[in-house]
């Protein structure tokens, strides 16, 4: 016959638990946010003048500046430095000749509008997210102008909103 005294009493607590013990569950809810920004990225091109002879008016083919921005973007603004060859902020823009210190002076236009440095220049918004203008660059040489290859380099600045 069983008798319930002879039964240890670590035996009796891990029955009783196996009866008592009862699971609890706690919910919530987990925030997956994104926020998407404006970002924006410029192709310059390149302008390059056709070969000149001294006291002729020359200009360059058409360069497209393209400015690709995300869907839903706002119009960017593009700024033209006045280049790397410039005395302080003035204009005229300079090309300088390649291991010499001799100059010719050019102008940038965007069609016929001249660019001023550090002005924003119009763009045209192509409907898909690109916005673009096409830039000249016009020079005379002077019958002082030594022979070689004279260049610049112009920063342009996108500015856009986020």
């Amino acid at each position: 016959m069983f008798d319930r005294r002879n039964v240890p009493l670590g035996i009796v607590m891990i029955l009783l638990s196996f009866h008592t013990a009862m699971a609890d569950t706690a919910t919530n809810t987990l925030s997956v946010n994104l926020t998407v920004v404006q970002t924006c990225t410029v192709d310059t091109g390149t302008l390059t003048f056709p070969s000149g002879t001294f006291g002729t008016s020359i200009q360059t083919p058409a360069a497209t500046i393209t400015v690709t921005c995300n869907t839903g973007s706002t119009a960017p603004t593009v700024t033209i430095g006045v280049g790397s060859n410039a005395v302080g902020a003035v204009v005229p823009r300079r090309l300088k000749r390649s291991g010499a210190s001799e100059y010719i002076n050019y102008a940038l236009t965007s069609g016929a509008t001249p660019i001023v440095t550090d002005t924003g220049m119009p763009l045209t918004d192509n409907g898909d997210g690109t916005f673009s203008a096409d830039i000249y660059a016009s020079a005379t040489v002077p019958a002082s102008a030594t022979i070689g290859v004279y260049s610049d380099s112009v920063v342009m600045t996108v500015t856009y909103t986020q």
